[in-house]
């Protein structure tokens, strides 16, 4: 007989893993409680190549520049554009050009590209206009070549990019300077670099000078005057002379005194204080500038006549050097121009007597590199033509003659 006292699993447990037994008549099933599926947890892991961030770089003042920046831009305009230069040194042959930026901060900083970089940018960039400017590399300015105030550089690379952008609002100025006095370039260090604004009071004319490096120039000497009551002479060189030097020259000439700024300007302290042009020299004539307008109201409202004394002659007591009235005898017995330095005299004299023989010599035509040789030939002709080199050359035709006693330094007279 069945124990009625035995219990029964509970088919109503959910906690029971089997069901409750089956009649003994019927067979014994299993039935496993069925689990979720497996789900692998998310993967955030990027698939294919990682994208750049291409958003443009933040506009940043060009005084905030430095070498440790990632990411920069700079809006600038181009005050100054330098000549497309070659070179040849151990690495070999390449070219190179650089220009200046101004920005509406009034900080400046040099650009220089090289090679195929000059390629890229040379006829793009202009003077004036104004260029959004990016992924270039900054490096320390060579103070030796690079006036302006910024200790860096921006060097432009095959990744860099240079963006013309209109001047909507004009906030970028034209042209950026620091004047200085005529009065203060007196005590200024020989060979710095400064700006200066005066009245041009005087332009002698346009002459050749023959160079160290055998190579001929030309060289035109003016002298500005401002309110300080001193003037200075300004020397330019080369290509200066024919531009702006000629159109000063013919407003002289006319009666026209137009005031001249002179941009990065060289002091030359021999003969006393003097200004030359480099290469990045900027000349503007009648400036639309507070300056400017300043200078010519002064000078017209009695600038004009006032006396001025030059810085660019060394003075002693009774009078500046060249003033000195000596005889030639007293040049003679003092024993004047024996000395380290000059000695500046004037003298009145006739001339009695001028030596016509051995006054110049026939010099080679022939180039060595990019100068002429101008070593003394010698005639194998019996009609004075032609003349053979020292090289051991015959050549007709005309010649080029030394001489050595025209002026200071030498003169060439085509014969």
């Amino acid at each position: 007989m069945p124990n009625n006292n035995l219990l029964e699993p509970s088919t109503r447990s959910t906690n029971n893993r089997y069901s409750a037994p089956a009649p003994a008549n019927k067979a014994q099933s299993f039935q496993p409680t069925i689990q979720p599926a497996y789900q692998p947890p998310p993967n955030y892991k990027i698939q294919g190549p990682i994208m750049k961030n291409e958003a443009p770089a933040r506009i940043i003042p060009i005084a905030a520049l430095n070498p440790y920046q990632g990411r920069w831009a700079i809006k600038a305009r181009v005050t100054a554009k330098g000549d497309l230069r070659r070179y040849n040194n151990a690495r070999g042959d390449g070219k190179v050009f650089s220009f200046d930026l101004l920005d509406s901060d009034g900080g400046e900083i040099r650009v220089t590209c090289f090679n195929a970089v000059v390629d890229r940018f040379y006829n793009v960039i202009e003077v004036g206009k104004v260029y959004l400017i990016s992924k270039g590399s900054l490096k320390p300015a060579q103070k030796n070549f690079n006036h302006l105030k910024n200790e860096w550089e921006i060097f432009l690379e095959s990744n860099s990019t240079v963006e013309l952008c209109p001047d909507e609002d004009g906030s970028i100025p034209r042209q950026q300077f620091s004047f200085r006095p005529i009065t203060e370039i007196e005590s200024a260090e020989n060979n710095s670099i400064l700006d200066v604004i005066g009245i041009v009071i005087s332009v002698n004319p346009s002459v050749p000078i023959l160079r160290k490096n055998g190579m001929e120039t030309q060289r035109r000497i003016l002298n500005l005057k401002d309110a300080s009551g001193k003037s200075v002479e300004l020397t330019l060189w080369g290509d200066f002379c024919n531009k702006e030097g000629q159109k000063l020259q013919e407003m002289v000439d006319s009666g026209l005194f137009p005031v001249l700024a002179v941009k990065a300007g060289k002091v030359n302290d021999f003969n006393g204080k003097s200004i030359g042009t480099i290469s990045s020299t900027q000349l503007f004539i009648d400036p639309d500038c507070p300056e400017a307008q300043g200078l010519r109201a002064w000078f017209e409202s009695g600038g004009r006549n006032t006396a001025s004394i030059s810085i660019s002659k060394e003075l002693m007591p009774g009078g500046s050097k060249n003033e000195v009235r000596k005889t030639l005898t007293q040049i003679k017995d003092e024993g004047l121009g024996r000395s380290d330095k000059p000695d500046w005299v004037t003298a009145k004299a006739t001339v009695v007597f001028i030596k016509t023989d051995n006054f110049c010599y026939t010099a080679c035509p022939l180039m060595i590199g990019d100068r002429q040789c101008n070593k003394k030939v010698t005639q194998s002709g019996p009609d004075s033509r032609p003349y053979r080199t020292h090289l051991g050359n015959s050549f007709p035709g005309s010649w080029r003659r030394n001489l050595g006693m025209l002026g200071k330094g030498n003169v060439f007279v085509e014969i």
